[in-house]
């Protein structure tokens, strides 16, 4: 009875099945992120969703704006 309370409020609180399209782009942003940190690149999301880029990349010289 308890495995059946937990699955009920994970579905109700949203835990569960979180492949929305927001859900799926930020996790591409994230694994995108890693991938440059990997090869030494700097990274950084701005505040909030109001930006024309998902994604600051410090290069040698120079700041890409990644969308």
């Amino acid at each position: 009875m308890g495995m059946d309370r937990k699955k009920r409020s994970e579905s109700a609180s949203g835990r569960r099945g979180r492949n929305t399209s927001k859900h799926v782009g930020e996790m591409a942003e994230m694994q995108f992120m890693l991938d440059a940190a990997r090869r030494r690149f700097g990274g950084a999301r701005p505040f909030g969703n109001n930006e024309r880029y998902d994604v600051i990349v410090d290069a040698p010289r120079r700041l890409w704006r990644v969308h």
